[in-house]
């Protein structure tokens, strides 16, 4: 990794983080957008095919970017926040945890940078969340401003359960892709079968919170418990697999957003 960074390059790298968002996003947000509906659903889902009819039907095709103001602003922030943390944060770690700790413990650097990233993006983002999620679920902006942090437990533990798994899924995977291409700068078939790697791991772990996050964010929420009773309560009255509900939407969503994030990962670190 290059440590001679610039003011320039952390410039570029905000740019190039916000550009991202704002592009990618007007494709990936119905992936959101439905996937938000399934889970708000407390009387059981549809399945993702009769949710996207029964919107369409009801609202026209449009609805399927209901919410996408807040959601650009949330990209948009997002990303451009993300390739300096992602740049910076892990070698921080890196060069104050003793290399003793890291050897008997090969994941801790990057456990530890998935946690603090994680604390500083959930403190930031958590307000354009509950306003994305509020609005994709049929709620207003002032509903929104009366409780920003609604939802910000399951919001960090999602957070930091994502970061984590993904810094430590990047390394290994792209250790190992870089191991069986015999290259050091993988093409882009190689990101593509790490991005998926990545998404189908980061989805399993990251679900069962983000359903809980979005039960608190909605208008008029019947669930009132925090991260593990709200866990416990939907298993008990949904099922298990209720926490689930909508992974391929996320899974979908996940290898697109992944793809572009090690692409430009892999252009920055060269």
């Amino acid at each position: 990794m290059n440590e001679n960074y610039t003011t320039f390059s952390v410039l570029n790298s905000v740019l190039w983080g916000a550009a991202r968002g704002f592009i990618l996003l007007p494709g990936e947000h119905p992936f959101d957008r439905v996937k938000a509906v399934m889970q708000a659903n407390e009387q059981g889902s549809l399945g993702v095919n009769q949710t996207i009819r029964q919107l369409v039907k009801e609202r026209g095709i449009w609805t399927l970017w209901e919410g996408i103001v807040p959601g650009i602003a949330k990209s948009v922030v997002k990303q451009g926040i993300r390739f300096p943390m992602i740049l910076f944060i892990p070698p921080l770690f890196d060069s104050h945890i003793p290399k003793k700790w890291q050897e008997t413990f090969p994941c801790l650097k990057n456990l530890s940078a998935g946690f603090a990233i994680s604390l500083v993006e959930t403190t930031v983002l958590a307000p354009f969340d509950r306003w994305r999620v509020s609005k994709m679920t049929g709620g207003s902006l002032k509903e929104s401003i009366n409780s920003l942090f609604a939802g910000s437990k399951p919001y960090y533990a999602r957070q930091a359960i994502s970061w984590a798994t993904w810094l430590v899924c990047e390394e290994k995977f792209k250790q190992f892709a870089k191991k069986y291409t015999e290259c050091e700068e993988l093409s882009i078939y190689s990101l593509i079968s790490v991005s998926m790697g990545i998404s189908v791991v980061n989805t399993a772990v990251t679900l069962p919170p983000d359903r809980i996050k979005t039960l608190l964010q909605k208008p008029n929420p019947t669930l009132t418990k925090k991260l593990w009773p709200g866990l416990c309560h939907v298993v008990k009255t949904q099922g298990l697999r209720s926490l689930w509900v909508g992974w391929q939407l996320r899974l979908g969503h996940s290898v697109v957003s992944t793809l572009g994030t090690v692409y430009l990962l892999q252009k920055f670190r060269s």
